[in-house]
């Protein structure tokens, strides 16, 4: 019978270097006594990296840089699992995705229906707020984007070019969702979301 730390290793090497994982990913293989004894075991032997409680990746090793920092959208999703809470991305860093700010936020912030925190790994701080339902509508989404962007950017900042500048980052397809999220939005919003989702090509 293979042991609990090779089908788990099997599992990783099937994947692609920079995966994120929970202890939860590997509950189909065995308990989670064994699931725990086997990632300590993969992280003693240099095959995985304890990013945080519960919580691994499979680190890539550049030629030149060495070990890179996990991808964070991949540990937000792995954190989300782990959870089972939505969690949404902040406004400034919305702007940020879609090109409607240039400022990179300085903190690494995502909204959750579950309870705030402080999760550190590495050089790293992420503050998870708890937030009102309405505001984690279309979590991970680019239609979901646009929401937190607009109300990050507040209604004396949308003009034609922020109007633009959605209309280039979004697919029909996301516009159709923008248009089904609509109800959600600011009501100062409507207009602009309507002149974004009725150019639907």
């Amino acid at each position: 019978m293979i042991s609990v730390y090779n089908q788990i290793l099997n599992k990783i090497k099937q994947s692609v270097s920079g995966n994120v994982y929970t202890t939860k990913d590997f509950l189909n293989i065995a308990n989670r006594i064994s699931i725990d004894k086997a990632l300590s075991a993969l992280v003693k032997d240099g095959i995985l990296r304890r990013l945080t409680r519960g919580i691994y990746d499979y680190p890539v090793n550049d030629p030149r840089l060495g070990i890179l920092p996990p991808d964070l959208n991949k540990l937000i999703d792995a954190i989300q699992r782990q959870s089972g809470h939505t969690i949404q991305i902040d406004g400034a860093k919305a702007a940020n995705v879609l090109g409607l700010s240039t400022q990179v936020p300085a903190q690494i912030i995502y909204l959750t229906d579950g309870h705030s925190r402080n999760i550190k790994i590495g050089n790293w701080i992420i503050k998870i707020k708890h937030a009102s339902p309405k505001t984690l509508v279309g979590a991970g989404q680019i239609a979901g984007y646009v929401l937190q962007a607009l109300r990050y950017l507040g209604k004396s900042n949308i003009n034609s070019e922020v109007i633009n500048k959605i209309n280039v980052a979004l697919t029909s397809k996301d516009k159709k969702q923008l248009k089904k999220l609509m109800p959600y939005a600011p009501g100062w919003a409507y207009n602009t979301l309507q002149k974004i989702t009725t150019e639907i090509g």
